[in-house]
């Protein structure tokens, strides 16, 4: 008993420092770059190299499998690497259900954000693409 007190003990702040890790906290854009912004390591976006952003509806329509990562359930709270039947490999920075925007860069690679309603506006202003709806 006294042996799994301890590693409860070891694991759960190893579980809350991988949570925080990986938790996004904003996005933000200035000029030519969107930065992801997360507790420790930040993700940035050069918007030169972006080849299309469209609106997603509903990340379940994109029957995602997770390959690595974070994926919280009822906070919607999403990050890490996932695999979408239509889309391939997906980087997944979500931090809320609403407003997903599928980046895909010209080198392919993909990111799926979720801005609010301001960061949405500053990166469709600073993206030279338009966001498409998704169909």
């Amino acid at each position: 008993m006294e042996n799994h007190l301890y590693a409860l003990i070891i694991i759960i702040p190893i579980i809350i420092f991988i949570l925080e890790y990986y938790k996004i906290k904003s996005y933000t854009i200035d000029g030519q770059y969107l930065t992801i912004i997360r507790r420790f390591r930040n993700i940035i976006i050069d918007t030169t190299q972006v080849a299309e952003l469209q609106e997603i509806s509903s990340l379940r329509e994109l029957k995602m499998i997770k390959l690595y990562g974070i994926n919280f359930g009822p906070l919607s709270y999403k990050s890490g690497i996932f695999w979408s039947y239509k889309y391939g490999i997906i980087h997944l920075f979500i931090n809320r259900k609403e407003n997903p925007i599928l980046i895909t860069l010209r080198n392919r690679k993909k990111y799926l954000i979720s801005p609010d309603n301001e960061e949405k506006a500053l990166i469709q202003e600073f993206c030279p693409v338009k966001i498409l709806n998704y169909q």
